[in-house]
């Protein structure tokens, strides 16, 4: 590989976009049926616009904070 291969001839396509305003249980449904590691995240009125990358870590951090991935400890 050289350093002055463009980066057309490297990048993936389709990008695959979520909107902001979907739900994390769509996000994950997205990863399971595409193999990405990534998700571009685009305003939900202009899907021209992405503010942000989303990850699988991201959705398993979110849960780990929420405290749904702790055991239940009540006897």
């Amino acid at each position: 590989a050289q350093l002055t291969t463009a980066l057309t001839e490297i990048i993936r396509r389709p990008v695959l976009t979520i909107a902001e305003s979907k739900s994390l249980a769509d996000a994950m449904l997205m990863f399971i049926r595409h193999p990405v590691k990534r998700l571009v995240v685009v305003a939900a009125d202009r899907a021209d616009q992405p503010i942000g990358m989303l990850t699988p870590f991201d959705i398993l951090l979110h849960y780990t904070a929420e405290g749904v991935t702790k055991p239940n400890t009540n006897p």
